[in-house]
C-alpha cells in the first residue's frame, strides 16, 4: 500500500490479522519478550541497544538489521500472523548506506558505485529482502504488508499529452522490483468533495 502523507497507511497495517511491525532502523517496537541468543544477519552486524526518549521518559530499545528481524520471525515460534513493514523509503536508505559501505564509496553514484553499479547493487539487495519475505510467507504462512509513501512524477505519454501520476517514493529499480514482487498493489488518497457555502451558491470549497 502506498499513498499520500497522513492518509492512514499505518492504520491499514494495524488492522491486519495479528500484526507485528518492523519500523526502521530495525526495531520490533515494544515486542515482548525481546529476542535473545539469536545470531543476526542483515544490514547491521549485531544487536545494538540504544536509549530512546519519548515524552520525557528514557528507555532501552533493542535494534537489529531488518533482514535479521525477518529471519527471527521465520525461525522462531510467535503468535503473529501478519508482518507490516513501515516504511519502504526508510529501508531503502538503509540499503543504500549498506551498498556504499560494501563498495567503500561515498555515495550511491560515485566511486565504485558509478555508472549504475550502485543502483544495480541496491536492486540486488531488494531481491534479497523479497526472498526473505518469501521464506517467511512459505514457512510461517504469514501475510506481508509493505507500506510506502507516494510521490508524483511526469509521465511521458506516447499516445497523447504528458501528465503527472503517482508512484512509490523509491528509486526506480527499487520500485520496479517491489511492484513486480507484490501480489496486490494498493494506492490510498483522500477523497475531495466540493462543499457549497450555501444553497444556490455558485462557488464552493474543496474539502
Amino acid at each position: 500500500l502506498y499513498g499520500v502523507e497522513g492518509v492512514g497507511k499505518t492504520r491499514f497495517g494495524a488492522a491486519a490479522r495479528k500484526p507485528i511491525f518492523i519500523t526502521p532502523p530495525g526495531t520490533f517496537g515494544d515486542m515482548k519478550p525481546k529476542p535473545k541468543a539469536f545470531n543476526p544477519t542483515g544490514w547491521k552486524n549485531d544487536w545494538t541497544t540504544e536509549e530512546v526518549t519519548v515524552d520525557g521518559v528514557t528507555k532501552q530499545v533493542t535494534s537489529a538489521g531488518v533482514l535479521t528481524l525477518i529471519r527471527y520471525l521465520t525461525t522462531t515460534d510467535h503468535p503473529f500472523e501478519t508482518l507490516v513493514i513501515d516504511e519502504l523509503g526508510a529501508i531503502e536508505s538503509m540499503v543504500m548506506q549498506h551498498v556504499c559501505k560494501m563498495n567503500n564509496s561515498s555515495g550511491i553514484n560515485v566511486d565504485k558505485n558509478s555508472y549504475g553499479v550502485g543502483w544495480d547493487a541496491v536492486r540486488a539487495e531488494w531481491e534479497v529482502f523479497t526472498a526473505a519475505l518469501d521464506d517467511l510467507r512459505r514457512i510461517k504462512k504469514m501475510d506481508i504488508v509493505l507500506l510506502a509513501h507516494s510521490d508524483t512524477k511526469k509521465f511521458s505519454n506516447p499516445e497523447g499529452v504528458d501528465y503527472d501520476r503517482y508512484h512509490f517514493r523509491l528509486s526506480k529499480k527499487g520500485a520496479d522490483t517491489l511492484f513486480a514482487w507484490s501480489e496486490i498493489v494498493l494506492f490510498a488518497n483522500f477523497r475531495t468533495i466540493v462543499k457549497m457555502a450555501s444553497k444556490g451558491a455558485t462557488k464552493g470549497k474543496g474539502v
